[in-house]
């Protein structure tokens, strides 16, 4: 990864949360994941973050 052009280190927000899904025959795998962006426009892919229905914040 290409170091961050706005400061020393990325400082990484939380975007949304991604679900990707493959399937090869009669398997499949879902995963979700969380994009994470920078203010000098890299991103990331990191673990999802759980957010509860309902909930005011």
């Amino acid at each position: 990864m290409k170091p961050c052009t706005v400061g020393k280190r990325h400082s990484w927000t939380f975007v949304r949360n991604v679900v990707t899904s493959h399937m090869n025959g009669r398997f499949g795998r879902i995963t979700k994941r969380g994009i994470y962006r920078c203010e000098c426009g890299a991103a990331k892919y990191g673990n999802h973050v759980h957010q509860a229905e309902g909930c005011a914040q």
